[in-house]
């Protein structure tokens, strides 16, 4: 909702756009999630301008984005995601329909499997969609950023995964230039869907477009 509201903004200019994981990694990500496994934090920078508080989500991205984009069916589980028999805890329910209570008058409770491959977020269980919506996602806070630090940061968090050459060159320029670049790269010309245009949503995923224009 904060990403959503721009509360928290996920664009930061020297950021990478999103959609660089593929359908495997995403999956993988669901999976860990419904199966109860600990999640590496995402990290928030707070930059203050002209007294306003700015929060940058600069190190995360794709695992917002994935989540988000499961949470509203924008893609099913692969069918080759490792662990994709998840149990879950459900209410016991006799022949008749009926819940069963156990001797002290409390609801039983039973265990399930479900095979979560191919399946988008509406096709989960219940409980599992419940399982999912209410995990806590680890949070760090970089308080009172210079632009500076900011642009450090997400070179640095970003250091031990794997960013093609664009990418890392991007790092490297001034904020005001990026932002003139990325205007740029946002006229018609540049879209996959422009009239002759040879370029696809990867060239913009990937930066190639971003380095073309610099």
């Amino acid at each position: 909702k904060q990403l959503r509201k721009k509360k928290i903004r996920d664009d930061h200019i020297l950021q990478r756009h999103s959609g660089q994981w593929k359908g495997f990694a995403k999956s993988e990500l669901i999976s860990d999630i419904l199966r109860g496994k600990s999640l590496t934090q995402i990290i928030i920078s707070e930059e203050i301008k002209n007294g306003l508080r700015m929060q940058w989500l600069i190190d995360g991205k794709q695992r917002c984005t994935t989540l988000d984009d499961f949470l509203h069916d924008g893609f099913s589980i692969s069918k080759n995601v490792k662990n994709y028999n998840i149990r879950y805890q459900t209410v016991k329910i006799d022949d008749n329909g009926n819940e069963v209570l156990n001797e002290d008058g409390f609801t039983d409770m039973e265990y399930k499997d479900f095979d979560i491959r191919n399946k988008k977020f509406s096709q989960l269980p219940e409980e599992l969609q419940e399982v999912f919506k209410d995990r806590q996602i680890p949070v760090l806070y970089n308080m009172n950023c210079t632009k500076k630090d900011i642009a450090d940061d997400i070179a640095r968090f970003n250091r031990s995964r794997p960013m093609n050459k664009a990418q890392n060159g991007w790092l490297g320029l001034d904020e005001e230039f990026a932002e003139f670049v990325e205007n740029i790269a946002k006229m018609p010309f540049f879209q996959p869907g422009f009239s002759g245009s040879t370029y696809t949503p990867n060239n913009i995923n990937s930066g190639l477009i971003r380095r073309i224009i610099v």
